[in-house]
This record gives structure tokens, C-alpha cells and sequence, in this order.
């Protein structure tokens, strides 16, 4: 599909890892960084169009970090029952969140080529935003 892949995973540190998780080689260039400070990982996530979820950890922030900066997030189905990776923003639909079963290549491709036709400005979820935050408490 000839996209490049930032890896930032500390198991994901070469090509193979993408070929043994999703059975292809077809992946484009992938760059393994080492650990990134918050601000030099922010600087990477504004550079890239989506980022991709592997399963783990469950409700990590990266995905709101991402939208902050007009970052999608191809959140990966891990259940039967349509759980995600990231419920909590499940609910968001495209072009914040897509909806991907990472066992079937073209469905990830077809959502990373949308997320890159389709991009966004700085976005943050109301539930995450302090005036949310205020409302719930003083509630």
C-alpha cells in the first residue's frame, strides 16, 4: 500500500514482526524509534495520518494524543462481541476512529487509505475536554 510505518512498540522492533502479526510484507518502509520523549512522540503522531492499534494496552491515551493533533486511530476489534482495543472512543466514527479486524489486510488498508484521504484539524472528544470534566463533577 506503500505507506511507512512508525513503530514505537518495543516488541515491533523490525520488518518481521509486521509480516508474522498480519501475514504480509506489503506494509511499505517501517521505522522501529526508541523510546520518544511526550513531546517528540507528539511531533511524530502530528507528522502521520493514522495510527494503528496492536491489540495492547487497552485504553492507552495515544489515541487521544493522536487526535489532538489530527491523528486517526484504526482501532482494532480484539473480541467476538465488537470490543475494541480503545472502547471508550469506539463510539467516534471516521475520520477519528475506524473499526479494523487486523486479520483482514484489506480492511486495514482500506481504513489507513481513508484516514488518509479524509484527515481532520486538532480535535479533542467533549468527554475529555475540562469543561466535560468540570460538568460531571459538579453534577
Amino acid at each position: 500500500a506503500g505507506f511507512t510505518l512508525h513503530s514505537t512498540c518495543s516488541e515491533c522492533k523490525d520488518k518481521n514482526f509486521f509480516t508474522e502479526t498480519f501475514g504480509t510484507n506489503n506494509s511499505g518502509t517501517i521505522i522501529a524509534h526508541t523510546l520518544l520523549s511526550p513531546s517528540d512522540y507528539r511531533n511524530l503522531l502530528r507528522d502521520c495520518a493514522f495510527m494503528l492499534g496492536l491489540r495492547d494496552p487497552a485504553v492507552s491515551p495515544s489515541p487521544l494524543i493522536g487526535f489532538s493533533v489530527g491523528t486517526s486511530f484504526l482501532n482494532p476489534i480484539i473480541g467476538s462481541d465488537g470490543r475494541t482495543q480503545h472502547d471508550p472512543i469506539s463510539r467516534l466514527e471516521a475520520p477519528y476512529v475506524y473499526r479494523v479486524n487486523l486479520s483482514n489486510e484489506d480492511e486495514v488498508i482500506k481504513a489507513a487509505q481513508s484516514a488518509v484521504d479524509n484527515g481532520f484539524p486538532a480535535f479533542v472528544p467533549y468527554e475529555y475536554r475540562p469543561e466535560a470534566m468540570l460538568a460531571r463533577m459538579c453534577a
